[in-house]
């Protein structure tokens, strides 16, 4: 980093390229996500179709994704017996302590940056992410 004139996507790339950043943001991305997700609704009946909705990636995303956490022994399906083509998904024990740790991991990355920047600036912060987000959540590419 140069200082304080760089430029937001100077700015950007470095604050992307820390390791603290790749740790949270691993936390929303691919198979991580999934998991995140699953422990978030805490139910036993979540099926694919509804992670391809909820979480806006294709139903083929899902579906090698989900395939992966099968083998990683991170999820379960189920199929109940009055319908045999639904398909179920719940995380199993491993797979929710392997997404706790992530979360305390994201955790402590924050509470890093908390110390770093103190109250009132990490309170700007947010309220001014909170507002970039506003902006690109309405916004057209």
């Amino acid at each position: 980093m140069k200082g304080q004139g760089d430029s937001l996507p100077e700015v950007l790339h470095a604050f992307f390229d820390t390791p603290l950043f790749e740790e949270v943001s691993n936390l929303f991305q691919g198979e991580n996500r999934i998991l995140h997700y699953l422990y978030q609704e805490k139910r036993n009946d979540v099926t694919p179709s509804e992670l391809s909705e909820q979480l806006h990636v294709t139903r083929a995303r899902v579906t090698a994704a989900v395939k992966e956490l099968l083998k990683k022994g991170y999820v379960c399906s189920i199929r109940p017996s009055n319908d045999r083509r639904r398909v179920y998904l719940s995380l199993t024990p491993c797979g929710k302590g392997y997404i706790l740790s992530r979360i305390q991991s994201v955790q402590s990355c924050i509470e890093t940056l908390q110390k770093g920047l103190g109250e009132t600036d990490m309170t700007e912060i947010v309220r001014l992410m909170v507002r970039a987000f506003r902006i690109f959540e309405t916004a057209t590419v």
